[in-house]
């Protein structure tokens, strides 16, 4: 992953959305996590923001990561 230190705040975001959301599947799960965890870093909701942000902090293409949060919602 392209950034150790935010990646493992992710992991560590999405044990605790699994944790307190338990009726969730896991691919619900790590999405509202992503998701909620993009919010909350670049303190804004937009799709292209936090597909952006969350494309670089996983190293991914920012294409892929905007459909996967537009799959969950």
């Amino acid at each position: 992953m392209a950034n150790d230190n935010g990646s493992q705040g992710l992991d560590q975001w999405t044990a605790e959305v699994t944790s307190h959301l338990p009726s969730l599947s896991k691919p619900q799960a790590i999405v509202l996590a992503l998701w909620s965890f993009g919010m909350v870093m670049t303190k804004a909701c937009g799709l292209t923001t936090i597909a952006a942000f969350l494309a670089r902090l996983l190293g991914q293409h920012e294409n892929s990561v905007r459909q996967r949060l537009r799959e969950w919602y």
